[in-house]
């Protein structure tokens, strides 16, 4: 049995509700009590307030529920997704496959291709990759993998697979437009 602190009636410990901030593990009021002190708080202004912010807020959540059905948002998370694993896979140095990514780096290499007036001819990653063993043509490195143009494009290279190998990261950007040969003498 307990005493409720507002209504000063003991009651069994089943009327009051339970609170782990308590010593006993149990509220101070009854249920009673609280039932009636929140219909009271609900009539005033601060009650009415509160009640409208929550109802408010269910409206967001419904509407919010709503639009994740949508084929719309569907198709923002499966891209939001995608990068994701991307950025994940280039922080880990891993080689990104996904057809998103390949068709976006191949655009932009054609993009520069034509500003600079290049020949264009027909191009496969994947077999070029394959071709250098997934590795540095100049280190023999494995990590932070990219195409490069062995005449730069800059030189009149053209933009084909003959000219094509892969470089890391590293030494794509030391070698730049300058010939291979001259490259590799200076870097020695």
């Amino acid at each position: 049995m307990k005493t409720c602190t507002k209504c000063k009636i003991e009651k069994a410990l089943t009327e009051f509700y339970t609170d782990y901030k308590h010593k006993n593990g149990l509220r101070s009021r009854c249920k009673n009590c609280i039932c009636t002190a929140a219909k009271v708080y609900r009539k005033t202004d601060a009650g009415k307030k509160a009640i409208s912010k929550l109802n408010a807020s269910e409206k967001r959540k419904r509407a919010q529920r709503e639009y994740q059905a949508t084929e719309e948002y569907k198709e923002y998370r499966r891209k939001y997704d995608a990068s994701k694993k991307r950025k994940e896979a280039r922080r880990k140095g891993e080689r990104t496959t996904e057809k998103w990514f390949v068709s976006h780096s191949r655009s932009e290499r054609k993009r520069k291709a034509l500003k600079l007036n290049a020949t264009i001819g027909p191009i496969d990653e994947a077999a070029i990759y394959e071709m250098c063993n997934h590795k540095c043509t100049y280190c023999g490195s494995q990590e932070n993998l990219s195409l490069d143009h062995v005449v730069a494009l800059a030189a009149g290279g053209a933009h084909c697979q003959d000219n094509l190998t892969v470089a890391c990261q590293s030494c794509n950007s030391s070698k730049g437009a300058k010939p291979v040969a001259e490259w590799l003498a200076a870097r020695g």
